[in-house]
């Protein structure tokens, strides 16, 4: 069953494009818009699991069931609206780190098996490719992201550098997109640091990239770090340093802004770069946020009290809604349409659920 309820964030602060800041508390509005009922994607206990949705709607992913640990047999699925789920076996085994629809007839899968991190793709023929080799070392510490398009992909992801399996973890990268290019280290954190949780968004021509810089092995303190390529190399700096821990960044560059939401001590925290800036800290607590974006409406998600909780805003305006119970894990959250869905784990099953 799911229960609705009203938005309970805190005042929201806008940094124009000048540098003058003004806070304001954002004005009462209607729940987000309602949703269909979720349908299941898989009834399993899943492990990794992600996907992407194309413009007309259509979303494309993979997950692996692995009884919530381990590694496991790797699936992947399609939805869209008003249809079934179509599911299919793939021919590997693993733990699913990343997927992203190429926009073009193909959906990429970055995957741990065995130690060796690998990326694969499905064709809309229902055919798999081959897999790449990207590494040989990766362990349960690893983090990745993706992107792709036009038939051509760029995935970053961490692991330890060297042979310590129990030292500094570091970014690299492989990619077709921009020129082409299978490994390389991008990041050197600082002694008894890590750079991890990549968090990659392309908009045609720059990629972006988030990720969380811890400051010793403890991980107690971190920072989120913002990064830029066209092809070359990357530039980068700090992007939020206040607080204690900022880690988990979930990002998505759309209609000219780009956006980001991340963990900031235990809260969410929701930031716009563009034209106009905007930094909104949540009073909700909460782990693992998600962000989309499509008509003017920003959409998150993270998993609050063992529970979903989905946020959208038009303007200045934040409301809430519980989309689903226990665990409420969400995996994504992808716009299309002025509309949102949500994969997300739910009572050992993944779920998806769209506004309608």
């Amino acid at each position: 069953m799911k229960i609705r309820n009203t938005i309970l964030s805190v005042g929201v602060t806008i940094v124009a494009a000048a540098g003058a800041v003004a806070g304001a508390q954002p004005a009462a509005a209607a729940a987000p818009g309602p949703f269909d009922p979720a349908v299941v994607v898989m009834n399993c206990i899943p492990g990794g699991a992600d996907a992407s949705i194309s413009g007309d709607g259509a979303v494309r992913g993979f997950l692996t069931c692995n009884g919530g640990v381990g590694e496991g047999p790797i699936s992947y699925f399609g939805y869209r609206s008003g249809t079934a789920v179509y599911r299919q076996s793939t021919p590997w085994t693993g733990q699913v780190l990343a997927a992203a629809w190429d926009g073009a007839g193909a959906t990429y899968v970055v995957f741990s098996d065995n130690g060796r991190l690998q990326i694969g793709k499905r064709l809309e023929n229902a055919t798999f490719s081959a897999t790449t080799t990207l590494a040989v070392d990766v362990d349960d510490d690893t983090t990745a992201d993706l992107v792709a398009s036009n038939g051509k992909w760029w995935t970053v992801w961490s692991r330890h550098a060297g042979s310590d399996p129990t030292g500094p973890l570091s970014l690299f990268q492989a990619h077709t997109l921009l020129g082409t290019q299978l490994g390389g280290k991008i990041t050197n954190p600082p002694a008894q640091g890590a750079d991890w949780q990549p968090a990659l968004t392309w908009n045609g021509s720059v990629l972006y990239m988030f990720w969380t810089r811890t400051a010793n092995a403890a991980g107690a303190a971190s920072d989120l770090w913002l990064a830029s390529t066209t092809g070359g190399s990357w530039t980068s700096a700090p992007f939020a340093t206040v607080g204690t821990s900022n880690s988990a960044p979930s990002a998505i560059d759309a209609a000219g802004s780009l956006r980001v939401t991340w963990v900031r001590d235990g809260r969410i925290m929701y930031a716009s770069r563009g034209a106009a800036s905007l930094t909104h800290s949540f009073a909700s607590t909460g782990a693992n946020p998600k962000v989309g974006y499509s008509g003017g409406k920003t959409f998150l998600a993270w998993r609050h009290n063992d529970a979903l909780l989905f946020v959208q805003s038009v303007g200045s305006a934040w409301t809430s809604t519980v989309l689903a119970g226990f665990p409420g894990s969400p995996r994504n959250v992808m716009g299309q349409g002025g509309k949102a869905r949500v994969l997300y784990l739910e009572d050992e099953r993944l779920t998806i659920d769209k506004q309608h």
